[in-house]
């Protein structure tokens, strides 16, 4: 029987475990992987070909859904993967703590002054948001489900590390960079104007 985990967006922060399926198997992320001795193929979502080559001896896949700021297409394609004749599980991670530092939009903004970051929100500062460490915390949830399938089939863990709350995450940062970091709540229409998208 197979052992083989094929892994979908394995160059991202969720993915990075056994066969790595990835579009550009020469990015840098993807040459990293090869150097833990972990197989690097390409497949491309949009190209049925290289997904039968990519899959091909996998007992298990790990495929990872981009996010979405429409209509919901996970919830789509978890449907349709549970109308399939195969066991399955999902893993749904709650906010990326990564995110606060890799997505422009989601980390501070420097202050006219240029000493003040500010962390701008619609939510009060007491808010607290589930959030999970994507690269450090998502194989000890996914691992669960992989040592015990049959325990686990049809089910959705839905994960995060803990709870905080603005203001934490506010101090946290200003921790951690050294910066003076501050948290200002803004009115729900102003804050999705600034949004890129």
């Amino acid at each position: 029987m197979s052992t083989i985990l094929a892994v979908f967006g394995a160059a991202g922060q969720q993915g990075s475990s056994i066969r790595a399926i990835t579009r550009d198997v020469n990015s840098e992320k993807a040459n990293a992987l090869k150097g833990k001795n972990v197989e690097v193929v390409r497949g491309d979502v949009s190209g049925r070909a290289s997904l039968e080559t990519a899959l091909t001896g996998a007992h298990t896949v790990f495929a990872v859904a981009v996010p979405t700021f429409g209509p919901d297409a996970k919830a789509m394609v978890e449907k349709y993967i549970r109308s399939l004749p195969f066991k399955s599980a999902f893993f749904v991670g709650s906010l990326f703590m990564e995110n606060f530092h890799s997505h422009p939009f989601s980390a501070p903004q420097r202050a006219p002054d240029g000493n003040t970051w500010v962390l701008i929100r619609p939510n009060s500062s007491t808010t607290q948001l589930p959030l999970i460490d994507a690269v450090g915390d998502t194989g000890k949830f996914v691992g669960a489900i992989l040592a015990e399938p049959g325990k686990y089939e049809g089910k959705t863990f839905c994960s995060a590390t803990m709870l905080y709350s603005l203001e934490e995450v506010t101090a946290i940062m200003a921790k951690t960079t050294g910066k003076n970091v501050v948290f200002k709540q803004i009115p729900l229409d102003e804050f999705m104007a600034s949004l890129p998208f």
